[in-house]
């Protein structure tokens, strides 16, 4: 017997995700009678970026996925009507158009992008990517603190400056939402970036790749020293 608990959610998964939510995964199985009944409990949460999906697997690995299922929303619409629209017309309801394309691509390149980055620095200060399919990126979860635009955003100012002076000035260049509280996990060794995929503006690959030593000193330090 298997069930699927999932908070505050109507009946379709594909319109009921907000910003954050928990599955519980609980499945009894008999075949370990003489033992005891066996109980899997799976802990998913599930968090949405500007071009990504992240879902973060019992707190030891994440999966990071581009907006795919609005561009298979899309992709189906068109050429799968037959098989999938007739059955359910309401995932289709929305004119997702060229948006879910760019959302699509934009996601698929930073997943590229971080794996070809963590396998060329392997820096301290980057959460470790392993693996990319471009589809899917399976990266470490990363422990510590999550850093808040209202609480931290004197702290993430600090970072950067500290960043600019050690890279001639190379950090003010780049797109700031590259440096957004939310891609930084704080710990007692410094800091760890969670998000380093490529940003609107500006080589952020090319700014981690040509100088991540350089942002280690600043990223590697614990917080209160910088």
């Amino acid at each position: 017997m298997s069930n699927i608990l999932i908070p505050g959610c109507s009946r379709r998964i594909f319109n009921c995700i907000d910003l954050e939510t928990i599955f519980i995964y609980n499945t009894d199985n008999d075949s370990f009678g003489q033992f005891g009944r066996a109980t899997l409990n799976l802990k998913i949460r599930i968090k949405k970026g500007n071009f990504r999906t992240v879902l973060i697997v019992c707190d030891v690995f994440v999966l990071k996925f581009p907006k795919l299922l609005v561009f298979l929303k899309y992709f189906f619409k068109f050429l799968g009507r037959d098989l999938i629209y007739r059955r359910n017309p309401e995932i289709f309801s929305a004119d997702l158009g060229w948006a879910s394309h760019y959302k699509f691509i934009r996601g698929f390149k930073q997943n590229l992008d971080e794996f070809e980055i963590w396998r060329k620095t392997r820096a301290e200060f980057l959460a470790p990517t392993y693996l990319t399919l471009g589809v899917v990126n399976v990266q470490k979860f990363q422990e510590g603190d999550d850093l808040t635009l209202r609480d931290d955003s004197q702290e993430i100012d600090k970072i950067v400056g500290e960043m600019g002076r050690v890279t001639d000035g190379r950090a003010w260049m780049i797109d700031q939402h590259c440096f957004g509280p939310a891609n930084f996990k704080r710990t007692s060794r410094g800091y760890v970036m969670v998000d380093y995929g490529r940003g609107v503006s500006g080589d952020f690959k090319g700014f981690l790749l040509g100088w991540h030593r350089e942002i280690a000193t600043v990223l590697r330090r614990p917080p209160k020293q910088i």
